[in-house]
């Protein structure tokens, strides 16, 4: 069950890179360029073999009994379909997804972000306890 539980958590950001985003995918700094959506889509066709197979039972023949069932498929599955119908019925009405907390690096301001240039470290008014600290501009212009 865990090898099924992991193929799928991996591979759906794949999956949805490779078949539903395509080329409006703003790439990182490490990617395979070129050769990424083809790695993407044989991963995706892997996981999509290797998880059936991983629900067969590992005993056959006339042998099999509750006992050594591979449960993966019910205890997997079942949760899966449930949280599937849910997303149909209610979440896809207002669920939003998360949201984005690095408008710097999206709207172009990156390399004065890591570089360090017109930006002031403060630490925000919170409860003092774990606040993150928050990057500012500086009102003054980058020389």
């Amino acid at each position: 069950m865990l090898l099924t539980s992991l193929f799928s958590a991996f591979t759906i950001p794949i999956f949805i890179r490779v078949f539903f985003v395509g080329q409006r995918f703003r790439p990182g700094p490490w990617n395979l360029g070129r050769y990424s959506i083809p790695t993407g889509a044989v991963a995706s066709a892997f996981v999509a073999l290797m998880v059936p197979i991983l629900c067969f039972p590992s005993v056959t023949g006339a042998d099999l009994s509750v006992d050594v069932m591979n449960w993966t498929c019910v205890v997997y599955g079942g949760p899966m379909v449930l949280v599937c119908i849910w997303w149909v019925v209610s979440a896809r009405k207002w669920f939003k997804g998360p949201k984005v907390n690095v408008a710097h690096m999206m709207l172009g301001d990156r390399e004065q972000m890591i570089e360090g240039l017109n930006v002031e470290r403060t630490v925000s008014r919170g409860s003092g306890q774990g606040a993150p600290e928050k990057l500012q501009k500086i009102a003054s212009p980058v020389a």
